[in-house]
């Protein structure tokens, strides 16, 4: 796996073989959402299984989340811990958003890497709820309000993950039925997926700073609540151009997106250094902008990941991938 990882050369294995050890004969359909993914009626037990459970917990989360926001005005709270409340609540709801898509897409479409992502958005969220749960104030009513919603989220987040990592360690057979038994296609595909995964998981993270900077207590600037949501609006456009630049194989395409990925990270570093100036202010919200500092970086290593994986994508071109798993686009 570490191999496969860094780029080196995927597990490749017949049709033939692939039927004898896993039992599929099914085929796959154009999906209108997902493209060429399998169908629902087609997923093993384990795939449903983990739906399942993926679903009934995000569905749980959203249900406690939309009850904390109901009652906050009935907890003994401050005006600032209510006002991070509605921010992680808000961060919450969004995390279920992209959990659901990770979770559907990765196991329709056979994405190991967006399992992955899947697991890493369990993650983020666990620290968001630990950091809100560290900040809470000492009203008794508060703390075991978060403390439930805590251990509800761990609970349920331990087979989630366990289960994406299983379900994602069998995946191979969408790719064979896409790209053949063409070890060169499969790996030049992997890292196609790879690719657009990051740039989802990126986008994902774009939005939840900008979720903070509404934060009335992160003292952002009026120009940069002016910014933030053109940049996550940029940063979409920008995830529909890198695609079609991959799947249609337009060096230009790319190029493009490879210009403009600079912008993100040089609002971080600003981001990053006013905080720093402001961090010793009486009103400076810290557990926010502690927040922020974690997301800045993840944010900038997935972006410094998606473009190795741009530019491995960007000297496949030519090679036959297009014609195999994207037609003559």
């Amino acid at each position: 796996m570490a191999e496969d990882l860094l780029g080196g050369s995927p597990n490749v294995m017949s049709s033939s073989e692939y039927r004898r050890i896993t039992g599929k004969t099914e085929t796959m359909e154009d999906n209108v959402l997902f493209g060429r993914a399998k169908r629902l009626t087609a997923l093993d037990r384990k795939e449903k299984a983990f739906l399942s459970i993926a679903t009934l917990s995000i569905l749980a989360t959203v249900a406690v989340v939309i009850y904390r926001l109901a009652t906050l005005n009935n907890l003994n709270e401050d005006k600032k811990e209510k006002l991070d409340d509605e921010t992680f609540a808000v961060l919450l709801l969004l995390s279920c958003c992209f959990l659901l898509y990770f979770s559907f897409h990765g196991v329709l479409r056979e994405r190991e890497f967006e399992l992955w992502a899947f697991i890493a958005a369990l993650f983020i969220v666990a620290m968001y709820l630990v950091w809100n749960f560290v900040g809470t104030s000492d009203h008794a009513n508060v703390r075991t309000a978060k403390l439930v919603r805590l251990i509800i989220f761990f609970v349920a987040a331990l087979p989630n993950g366990i289960l994406a990592f299983l379900v994602s360690r069998e995946f191979r057979w969408l790719e064979f039925r896409i790209v053949g038994a063409d070890p060169l296609l499969q790996h030049m595909f992997q890292t196609y997926s790879r690719f657009s995964t990051l740039l989802v998981f990126d986008l994902q993270i774009l939005i939840y700073v900008m979720v903070m900077v509404y934060n009335p207590y992160g003292e952002a600037h009026l120009a940069e609540k002016i910014v933030a949501p053109i940049l996550a609006a940029f940063t979409f456009i920008l995830l529909i151009v890198a695609v079609q630049g991959v799947t249609r194989e337009k060096k230009i395409l790319l190029q493009i997106w490879g210009v403009c990925i600079i912008l993100e990270p040089i609002y971080f570093a600003w981001k990053c250094y006013w905080i720093a100036h402001k961090w010793n202010d009486t009103n400076f919200d810290r557990r926010l902008a502690e927040i922020f500092y974690v997301g800045a970086a993840i944010a900038i290593v997935v972006r410094g990941a998606a473009a190795y994986y741009a530019s491995v994508c960007y000297n496949n071109f030519n090679q036959g991938l297009k014609q195999r798993a994207f037609g003559n686009n």
